[in-house]
């Protein structure tokens, strides 16, 4: 028992010093760990709320999910951005913001179009994520169910580069349309058709703290209200 406390007193101390680091100074720092290959609109949106805040500095870091909850652990971080909750999460507390359902774009010179999933994915050129990626796992269950095999023409682990891919005109791909809302506006990238069999969560992942960083809980509260 006293050892715990002992433990519980070195935490407090901890978050502490680490509240007064980042707060030291004129301006305070907001850091901000982001997988890296979160869509980087989801990002934008949800620091856009403190972007023009003169009293404030954003630190933001990028790295995979082990790294970033290590950081956040040691109270270098303030806040985790994802899309897929952390495996072993004790400790953690995890802010479900926004999902969304996938879709399948494509390049307008491709002249793609289709009524059902089985019409535009069979035998068509694909897109797809690794297999580390949820929706290419729940992408190949609907292709099992649905009988159908696409050509795949590139894996890749980052969304930034599928939407880059999509736009040159080499398949169609599976995304969320956060990722391509850029795209979608300027029409280098078309809807084809939503999968609404497949969705993509988007978490904020924090540690409780005696001294939370006070725009953290702003951004999360005003996240769950993006309209994507």
């Amino acid at each position: 028992m006293t050892f715990d406390h002992a433990n519980a007193i070195f935490a407090i101390g901890e978050d502490l010093l680490a509240t007064l680091q980042s707060e030291s100074g004129q301006r305070r720092q907001l850091r901000v760990g982001a997988l890296a290959t979160l869509s980087r609109n989801f990002q934008i949106d949800f620091l856009r709320p403190c972007l023009s805040r003169p009293d404030l500095e954003i630190v933001l870091t990028s790295g995979s999910l082990p790294e970033l909850v290590g950081l956040l652990r040691q109270l270098e971080l303030d806040v985790v951005l994802c899309n897929e909750p952390p495996q072993g999460g004790q400790g953690l507390v995890t802010h479900r913001l926004a999902q969304q359902t996938i879709s399948l774009f494509a390049a307008p010179s491709l002249n793609y179009a289709a009524t059902s999933a089985l019409e535009a994915l069979n035998g068509k050129n694909v897109i797809l994520p690794t297999r580390t990626s949820s929706i290419r796992n729940h992408f190949d269950g609907l292709c099992q169910r649905l009988g159908v095999e696409p050509v795949i023409v590139a894996e890749v682990d980052d969304m930034a580069m599928i939407r880059l891919m999509a736009r040159e005109a080499i398949g169609v791909a599976p995304l969320p349309p956060i990722v391509v809302r850029d795209e979608l506006e300027a029409g280098m990238l078309r809807e084809i058709l939503p999968l609404p069999s497949i969705a993509e969560s988007f978490f904020a992942l924090t540690v409780e703290r005696q001294f939370p960083n006070s725009v953290v809980n702003e951004l999360i509260s005003g996240s769950r209200w993006l309209k994507w």
